[in-house]
């Protein structure tokens, strides 16, 4: 670029001189000078350009020179200018054509020492070096690289032979006689060695050779490379370290160890299941696999390999395998598909286990949870079982029935949390000491959310503890009803025996006072007289009420159609209760007669009216209800018998009721709820022993502030 400048310079200072100088001088070829110089550095772009404007100036001349001398013809000059120009023009060609050639040379020469350096570089990093071997001149070249490979100076050549001097004996001999086969068949050659010798030792080279050939089809030598594969030998030689381990793991390893290609064709398999299924292991490459396993799991497994997208694909299969002995054996494989470095495709991994002894142990297991759990749903008690955390970990089918839960709302549930209304209770404080202290215990407790009564069982276990219970409500209630009825029994035949005596007694002074009121007419005595009859006429109607509840009066049973005789009480009871009670008859049309004393019964239901009145001082509502039932067992409380059809004589009210600790009192003679001297406490007392001496049941229903319902049930007349 300087060079174009300088020349675009010296063409001015022409020209300037030119505009000086008349014409007829051949002025303008002093321009062609300053285009070969331009040539010699200047790019030829800028040589076109110097050429152009070279031109240019000398016409510019032409027209602006002074005139030529006196005596000078016009076609010299003429002929002066044109010359010039074409001078111009011819240099500039040239020039310009010297300049494209010097740039290609330029460029050549570039491009040959970036390629020597790019070979040098490769051969320093690629450790490789080359050679060249002449066969007419038997003279040898070397690169650097190759000194470098074996060793040796690069300070100055080595010829072929210094170099395979690193060799061994065997080796150098060798290398010579593939070198003479090469250049005698054209036949190139490939192969490693080891440098035995010098700075080097122990390196591994790979020498590749190929012959050179003339044109006239002539061997000229040989050339080749040197190239250290030390680093890929000491791969190669981890590689197959790795392996070695890695199939003597496998070896070892009591599973079955294998692997497979896409098509599932195995292309490894470990010892161990040549060993176990008594087939070379050859012969269970390939697809052979198939011939040890079940004929009724070859399609399940082989569906497991249906290739899909993606790698890292993993699935277990259980199937079973044929053993030397002829028998089948599950084995559990898992199985991965994955693509390793520098496969080209995926491949399957796998291993393959003996499982058959846990299968067997798990179909032994289950089994015995079969009968375990049959025993357990065999027995009458109901079982369920806990951690020490107190989840439920066992419950059978009574036990879901006794709780009203089922199986799945409790198992795995904390108990306390089921159970919230059992904390701090007896089943919270008796099974933390079963726990606690590793003790049976044994208890009965009510519980009020059930409303039941259960004889409980708590047995320590390792795991926690084991529950054996059972619904004892029933037989409580018939074991305090046959406290009950014992109790009442005893009582009534005291009274009974007291009756009698005390009956004596009064007939004895009813008949005495009533001579003494016939035959006296002292006004005075007379009074007395009477009172003492009064009082043994009372006296002898509480023994009829004892009697009836010894149940040693007399009856008259007969059958008694109980609608018709409420209905003729009603307006007795209407007039005996007062108005501020509502009497409601609730009468079943189709109640069949009763066998029972008329009379008594009317007593009964005035007596229970009466009650119920006392019951209710502000008002209320009177029921009475008749109906036919026929219960499943005697009703609670009071009577005895079997199951049969009774006539039901239901008397409700309204009043205050009675409380829990009062109620299994009731039916005791000279018991009473009402205030100290508005009862005898015989009321109920006969009503019971009348419904017990008629062969009929009575049962009591009260609660605090939610009324009482007595009922009566009395054998249904054939």
């Amino acid at each position: 670029m300087i060079m174009a400048v300088v020349s675009g310079l010296l063409m001015a200072g022409l020209f300037v001189g030119d505009l000086f100088t008349p014409l007829g001088f051949a002025h303008g070829v002093l321009y062609v000078p300053v285009l070969v110089l331009a040539a010699t550095f200047a790019p030829p772009r800028a040589l076109v350009v110097l050429g152009a404007t070279a031109v240019l100036l000398t016409l510019l001349g032409w027209m602006w020179s002074p005139p030529p001398p006196p005596g000078v013809a016009a076609k010299v000059y003429v002929s002066n200018r044109l010359i010039s120009m074409l001078a111009v023009v011819v240099t500039t060609v040239i020039a310009y054509w010297l300049g494209k050639t010097r740039a290609g040379l330029e460029m050549t020469r570039n491009t040959a020492q970036t390629m020597s350096r790019l070979l040098a570089m490769a051969s320093e990093v690629g450790h490789l070096g080359a050679w060249q071997y002449s066969t007419g001149t038997r003279a040898s070249t070397c690169s650097i690289e190759v000194f470098r490979l074996h060793g040796l100076s690069v300070e100055h050549d080595h010829a072929l032979e210094e170099v395979l001097a690193c060799y061994s004996e065997q080796d150098r001999q060798r290398f010579k006689e593939q070198l003479e086969a090469c250049a005698r068949t054209r036949t190139g050659f490939e192969d490693e060695f080891r440098i035995a010798s010098g700075s080097r030792a122990s390196r591994w080279i790979r020498v590749t050779a190929r012959a050179v050939v003339h044109d006239g089809g002539r061997v000229r030598g040989v050339e080749g490379t040197f190239q250290d594969i030390s680093r890929q030998k000491e791969i190669e030689l981890e590689l197959a370290r790795s392996l070695q381990r890695w199939q003597s793991l496998a070896e070892t390893l009591p599973v079955i160890i294998w692997t497979a290609d896409q098509g599932r064709q195995l292309t490894y398999t470990s010892r161990s299941l040549a060993d176990y299924s008594g087939i070379a292991a050859q012969a269970l490459l390939g697809d052979g696999w198939t011939a040890i396993v079940h004929p009724d799991d070859v399609t399940h497994v082989a569906t497991g390999w249906v290739p899909s997208s993606g790698s890292d694909v993993r699935f277990e299969s259980m199937f079973r395998i044929r053993r030397k002995d002829g028998q089948y054996r599950w084995h559990l494989a898992r199985v991965t598909r994955m693509k390793l470095q520098g496969d080209p495709e995926d491949s399957w991994y796998g291993t393959a286990m003996d499982i058959d002894a846990r299968i067997r142990l798990e179909r032994d297991v289950k089994q015995a949870a079969r009968r375990y759990e049959t025993v357990l749903e065999s027995m009458t008690d109901a079982i369920f079982a806990m951690d020490r955390n107190w989840h439920v970990t066992l419950m059978n089918s009574h036990a879901e029935v006794l709780l009203d839960r089922k199986k799945e709302d409790l198992i795995g549930k904390n108990v306390w949390e089921a159970f919230p209304e059992a904390v701090g209770t007896a089943f919270q404080q008796n099974y933390e000491r079963c726990m606690r202290h590793a003790e049976v215990v044994r208890f009965e407790e009510w519980y009020e959310p059930l409303q039941k009564h259960f004889e409980v069982n708590a047995y320590p276990s390792a795991e926690g503890i084991s529950v054996y219970f059972r619904d004892m409500t029933e037989q409580r209630v018939l074991r305090d009803q046959l406290n009950q009825s014992q109790k009442l029994e005893s009582i009534g035949q005291l009274t009974g025996g007291i009756a009698h005596d005390f009956n004596n007694l009064l007939t004895v002074i009813r008949g005495n006072t009533g001579l003494l009121l016939d035959s006296t007419h002292d006004s005075g005595n007379k009074p007395l007289l009477q009172s003492i009859s009064d009082a043994a006429d009372r006296g002898a109607i509480m023994v009829r009420r004892l009697l009836a509840f010894a149940r040693k009066q007399e009856l008259s049973p007969a059958p008694v159609d109980v609608n018709r005789l409420a209905q003729g009480m009603h307006g007795l009871l209407h007039r005996t209760l007062g108005e501020h009670i509502e009497i409601t008859l609730a009468l079943d049309p189709a109640v069949p007669p009763a066998v029972v004393d008329e009379v008594q019964l009317e007593s009964a239901l005035l007596n229970l009216a009466i009650n119920a009145r006392d019951a209710m001082p502000e008002g209320g509502c009177l029921t009475i209800a008749t109906s036919t039932v026929t219960p499943d067992a005697p009703p609670v409380h009071q009577g005895s018998g079997t199951p049969a059809t009774y006539v039901q004589i239901e008397v409700a009210d309204t009043g205050k009721g009675i409380s829990p600790r009062m109620l299994s009192k009731v039916f005791d003679p000279f018991f009473t709820t009402k205030p100290k001297g508005q009862g005898t406490g015989l009321g109920l007392a006969m009503v019971h022993g009348f419904i017990k001496q008629s062969a009929g049941h009575i049962a009591i229903d009260s609660a605090e502030n939610r009324g009482t319902s007595i009922k009566m049930l009395l054998p249904v007349a054939r």
